[in-house]
């Protein structure tokens, strides 16, 4: 079995861990004062592309399979970067879990 890879693999992403999320979730219950009213963005401010993403899930598993690129996915987002200062200045939260500490938790 091998991992696909869209493209050449640098579309990048930020990924948040579920005990992170579930926690920024949790804490505008938590400053409901000042977040009443408020939209908030919850994700992690570290960035991985696509690419290293297939490798870390490669290496952490041991596993043999063959990394592919495959076509690009029409209207691919190449690059996000969420601006999460304002739950860190209202809610006090912050993604905490790396992407690594993160899949090994997943894996293990």
């Amino acid at each position: 079995m091998s991992i696909a890879v869209h493209g050449d693999g640098s579309q990048e992403r930020t990924l948040t861990y579920i005990d992170d999320f579930v926690a920024g979730i949790i804490s505008p219950l938590e400053n409901a004062e000042n977040a009443k009213g408020q939209i908030f963005n919850l994700s992690h401010k570290n960035i991985i592309s696509a690419l290293q993403m297939a490798k870390d899930v490669k290496g952490i598993t041991n596993s043999s399979s063959e990394i592919i690129f495959v076509e690009q996915r029409n209207n691919q987002t190449l690059y996000e970067d969420i601006d999460v200062s304002k739950s860190k200045e209202i809610l006090k939260w912050k993604a905490e879990t790396s992407w690594k500490d993160g899949l090994l938790k997943t894996y293990s």
